[in-house]
């Protein structure tokens, strides 16, 4: 086939294609919601330890001696050690500035230590613990759920449904139907901390000292979106 042959007979099968193709369809694109409130079972706490010593040594120390004083009480509660995570150790020096310059004041050594509480009723008594055993800073309280996995799914379904309804209310609000979907757009939406707490080493004494928090427990809020276009079948 010559060259002039095999353009003729790409051009006839482009003219063909356009002759038979559809002309673009019409669609109706809708957004589904779920949300679910449920109240909180567990709680992660952050907690840090710092310190300040002339030697790197000696702060090393401090720290490890205040985690371990944590630790033992905490080993008398209801918390179990595999929901601790104390590994972490920074150590590095420390300066000041003095009439311009640079002066050496000694070693900050701190220590992080994360706690998975399974019972949110012990709160108080595992942040009593915390003050006692010379914590510094308890940054953190995020409130979770043990069914977490749970919600997700019942709030997925839940927009799932929701954009079902709503592209059929539309549809046959404007006298059309639904046809076949075209494109589903999701993204799953973890739940965020809902409770934040930040105290320094000063206020949290001065609370031990006291009678002691009543905590509230928070709910939590899962939500879900997704987004479906459906081709939109007209009347003739």
């Amino acid at each position: 086939m010559t060259k002039r042959q095999l353009l003729a007979t790409t051009m006839a099968m482009l003219f063909t294609l356009g002759a038979n193709a559809e002309p673009e369809g019409r669609t109706l694109t809708t957004s589904g919601q779920g949300e679910l409130r449920v109240q909180a079972d567990q709680a992660v706490i952050t907690m840090q330890v710092e310190t300040q010593s002339p030697s790197a040594s000696e702060a090393k120390t401090t720290v490890d001696g205040r985690v371990n004083a944590l630790l033992e009480a905490l080993s008398k509660s209801a918390v179990s050690r595999d929901d601790i995570v104390a590994s972490t150790l920074r150590i590095s020096p420390s300066f000041d500035y003095r009439d311009r310059q640079r002066v050496f004041t000694g070693y900050q050594a701190s220590r992080d230590i994360v706690i998975t509480l399974k019972n949110l009723d012990s709160l108080n008594g595992i942040l009593d613990d915390a003050v006692e055993s010379g914590v510094n800073q308890i940054s953190q309280i995020q409130l979770t759920s043990s069914k977490e996995d749970q919600y997700l799914q019942q709030v997925r379904d839940l927009a799932i449904e929701d954009s079902k309804a709503k592209s059929r209310l539309l549809a046959e609000a404007y006298g059309a139907r639904l046809g076949p979907i075209r494109t589903i757009r999701y993204q799953s939406v973890r739940p965020l901390p809902m409770v934040k707490a930040e105290m320094s080493m000063d206020s949290a004494r001065l609370s031990a000292a006291s009678e002691g928090g009543q905590y509230l427990h928070d709910e939590i809020t899962f939500r879900d979106n997704i987004d479906v276009v459906y081709d939109l079948i007209l009347p003739h």
